[in-house]
Protein backbone atom coordinates (compact mmCIF):
# COMPACT_ATOMS: atom_id res chain seq x y z
CA UNK A 1 0.00 0.00 0.00
CA UNK A 2 2.96 2.78 0.60
CA UNK A 3 4.73 1.70 -2.45
CA UNK A 4 1.24 2.54 -4.59
CA UNK A 5 0.81 6.14 -2.46
CA UNK A 6 4.64 7.01 -3.42
CA UNK A 7 3.52 6.08 -7.12
CA UNK A 8 0.55 7.99 -7.01
CA UNK A 9 2.39 10.96 -5.52
CA UNK A 10 5.52 10.55 -7.58
CA UNK A 11 3.09 11.03 -10.76
CA UNK A 12 0.88 13.40 -9.62
CA UNK A 13 4.19 15.79 -8.90
CA UNK A 14 5.59 14.99 -13.00
CA UNK A 15 1.91 15.74 -14.19
CA UNK A 16 1.71 19.31 -12.04
CA UNK A 17 5.24 19.78 -13.00
CA UNK A 18 4.49 18.98 -17.29
CA UNK A 19 1.56 21.56 -17.20
CA UNK A 20 3.39 24.03 -15.44
CA UNK A 21 6.49 23.99 -18.56
CA UNK A 22 3.85 23.52 -21.44
CA UNK A 23 1.92 26.79 -20.08
CA UNK A 24 5.59 28.61 -19.22
CA UNK A 25 6.23 27.83 -23.27
CA UNK A 26 2.52 28.90 -24.41
CA UNK A 27 2.67 32.03 -22.77
CA UNK A 28 6.24 33.38 -23.72
CA UNK A 29 7.04 31.27 -27.00
CA UNK A 30 4.12 30.71 -28.70
CA UNK A 31 1.99 33.92 -28.29
CA UNK A 32 4.38 36.44 -28.45
CA UNK A 33 5.10 34.53 -31.87
CA UNK A 34 1.83 34.30 -32.92
CA UNK A 35 1.05 38.00 -31.74
CA UNK A 36 4.23 39.12 -34.29
CA UNK A 37 2.62 36.91 -36.76
CA UNK A 38 -0.93 38.84 -36.72
CA UNK A 39 0.06 42.32 -35.99
CA UNK A 40 -2.49 43.96 -34.23
CA UNK A 41 -3.18 41.42 -31.31
CA UNK A 42 -2.19 42.22 -27.81
CA UNK A 43 -1.49 39.13 -26.13
CA UNK A 44 -1.87 40.51 -22.80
Amino acid sequence: MCGNVIDLTVGVVIIVVFGKIVASLVVDVMMPTLGRAVGSMSCN
